[in-house]
């Protein structure tokens, strides 16, 4: 198993349609969950439990303390990019 550590984040997207058939998902009524492709090829993706049964979604907060979800800027067909929304 790889580090994730030190690498870079080089672009932020939905998952493919091919890479939810390999994890045996189904896009959701919320859409394709978010894939963050780091440098040297890996790719990670949030699960909805540690089985992986199912797609997730990314939340976080900034060094300022302002929570944010990652989420398409509209509703996007799977190869879509995604944009960080503060709220």
């Amino acid at each position: 198993m790889g580090s994730i550590v030190g690498k870079t984040i080089v672009k932020i997207r939905l998952m493919t349609k091919k890479e939810m058939e390999e994890e045996d998902w189904e896009v959701s009524s919320h859409g394709a969950p978010t894939a963050i492709e780091l440098s040297g090829g890996t790719v990670i993706y949030p699960s909805r439990d540690s089985e992986g049964n199912g797609g997730g979604a990314l939340f976080g907060y900034n060094k300022d303390g302002d929570s944010f979800f990652v989420m398409p800027e509209k509703k996007q067909k799977i190869k879509s990019s995604v944009k960080i929304k503060h709220t």
